[in-house]
């Protein structure tokens, strides 16, 4: 398996196997719930990528897959999830998503369909997914092979609308409501928990306010972009490359943007699906 490492709760949020599984995770925009709606803590979202990943390929089943994710979608906080697996040069997926309640998990149209996910649902059309949709459409289209379409796909996820862009509102992000705008958020400081590990409610944040006491805050942005192609060809190649979008600073200090491609804040791999 190849994926990011949770190392609080050992889960991933994106990942792929040597046998041409992969899945990845988004968590859906809002304040942390400490509750799930049985009044247990929500279970770690990264283990619904991580434990698809486990499978063999032979037991790789999607649907039935989504099927049990979507009977324990409650024990969960927000999340959307995609899972999918590459056979023979052909590719099944599908999602499934808890918000606003759980959705009944759907199997996606492969081939020539084209979709933008972020963090609410499939079928919300933010301004900064629409935008991903046409870039993606553009690279796809003009892109003559492997190494043009990698640096085209970075190019999209590191999109800033300008102020010429009706839907922008010129200048760094300072709200969540602002990150459907961008692809590339900009680091901006965030309530957020002692540990910096999640997001504060507005009622927690509020709570401090009326102590009088300063809240903690954390850095939150774009930390790195991955890009993964699994080629048509027999048998199928696996092309995985991430790379650092900021570089994070010492303590308070705003981490710094990596302006141009840098081979010591990339990883790549590339291996034959088995």
């Amino acid at each position: 398996m190849l994926y990011g490492l949770d190392i609080d709760a050992g889960g991933t949020w994106f990942g792929t196997t040597r046998d041409g599984l992969v899945a990845m995770l988004t968590n859906v925009n809002e304040a942390s719930v400490l509750r799930t709606a049985t009044g247990d803590t929500p279970r770690s979202r990264g283990e619904l990528v991580r434990d698809w990943l486990l499978k063999s390929q032979a037991n790789a089943d999607v649907q039935a897959y989504l099927d049990a994710v979507h009977a324990c979608a409650d024990a969960y906080s927000g999340f959307n999830l995609l899972v999918g697996v590459t056979t023979d040069g052909n590719a099944t997926l599908g999602y499934v998503s808890n918000r606003p309640d759980p959705i009944n998990d759907t199997m996606l149209e492969v081939g020539h369909a084209v979709y933008g996910l972020s963090n609410s649902t499939l079928s919300t059309p933010w301004p900064k997914v629409a935008k991903g949709e046409q870039l993606l459409c553009v690279a796809l289209d003009t892109c003559k092979d492997e190494a043009s379409l990698i640096e085209a796909l970075f190019g999209m996820l590191r999109y800033v609308p300008t102020g010429a862009d009706p839907s922008w509102t010129a200048g760094p992000v300072r709200s969540a409501s602002e990150m459907q705008n961008t692809i590339r958020v900009e680091p901006f400081l965030f309530p957020s928990s002692v540990d910096r590990t999640r997001r504060l409610s507005e009622e927690d944040s509020a709570a401090y306010a009326a102590r009088n006491e300063p809240c903690p805050m954390g850095w939150y942005g774009t930390r790195t972009s991955t890009v993964l192609l699994i080629t048509r060809e027999t048998p199928p190649r696996a092309i995985y490359v991430e790379r650092d979008v900021y570089q994070l600073g010492l303590g308070h200090e705003p981490p710094t943007l990596i302006e141009r491609h840098d081979e010591r804040h990339e990883r790549r791999y590339e291996w034959v699906l088995a």
